[in-house]
């Protein structure tokens, strides 16, 4: 199986994880208990306030119906209009997502860089004086680097699995030692569970921008969430909300790509 059909068929079997998401997203907005355009409003909600809102957000109508007309707004890009900002919602969450991407990808590198040299010190010398450094370090690098411990963790494991396997003592019999040892042999076996490790923090990280950005004040879509939240304004909640949901979808997308790139027992083949 080719390259492009294999990503073909993850795209398709995304879909219904897509759908689902509109779903729960739709549905954020009934669960506010009474009437959800009264709510929305607060100190705003005028009898003519909350007749607009019902007919924009089409809230006078069957849930299938309004389910329907969310839908046919999201995929026209429509995500409605920020009762609290003003403007575009879509805009609104445009303008705040380079901030908020930049910090995800940046922590991930970070994580990367710290991880891959910490594993290789830490399987190259079993139970040794480094090894035993290094298992130390994790914990207590887990509040400032949270990807960090965990992918140090898995690819030492990993490692470890690898350098006994008997291509390594083929390897090693060669005279292929040290650093070309590792490189050539052991990282590109060992990183493959560490991808899937790392996709799935990755993903947990997408959620922690939340508190990052609101405790260091940094203007992305976690802080836009957080004041909406406050500002009761929904449109905007549920928009983001989309939105993170999409990345994550993307990015277990590209962690299957990267496995199967990576194991040559796969070759696109599942």
């Amino acid at each position: 199986m080719g390259r492009m059909t294999f990503i073909f068929r993850r795209l398709l079997q995304l879909i219904p994880v897509a759908i689902g998401c509109t779903i729960v997203v739709f549905f954020m907005i009934h669960l506010i208990p009474g009437d959800p355009a009264r709510t929305i409003l607060g100190i705003h909600a005028t009898p003519r306030a909350v007749a607009l809102l019902h007919k924009e957000w089409g809230l006078n109508r069957p849930l299938i119906s309004q389910y329907l007309l969310f839908m046919d707004r999201l995929l026209h890009g429509n995500l409605g209009v920020s009762l609290y900002y003003g403007g575009s919602a879509l805009s609104l969450i445009l303008t705040h997502l380079p901030p908020t991407l930049w910090l995800i990808i940046y922590s991930s590198v970070l994580a990367v860089l710290i991880s891959v040299p910490l594993a290789m010190i830490a399987a190259s010398r079993k139970d040794g004086a480094r090894d035993h450094a290094v298992r130390v370090v994790p914990p207590s690098l887990t509040v400032a680097l949270a990807l960090a411990p965990v992918v140090i963790r898995s690819l030492r494991a990993s490692m470890l699995n690898v350098l006994g396997a008997e291509f390594v003592t083929t390897a090693r019999s060669k005279g292929i030692a040290g650093k070309r040892l590792f490189l050539r042999h052991v990282l590109r076996n060992a990183v493959i569970p560490a991808v899937t490790v790392l996709g799935i923090n990755i993903g947990f990280l997408i959620g922690g921008t939340v508190i990052i950005e609101n405790v260091f004040a940094i203007p992305g879509l976690g802080q836009l969430m957080i004041n909406s939240i406050f500002q009761r304004d929904f449109t905007v909640v549920q928009g983001i909300t989309l939105v993170f949901a999409i990345m994550v979808i993307l990015l277990n997308l590209a962690a299957d790509v990267a496995y199967a790139t990576l194991d040559p027992r796969v070759r696109f083949s599942r």
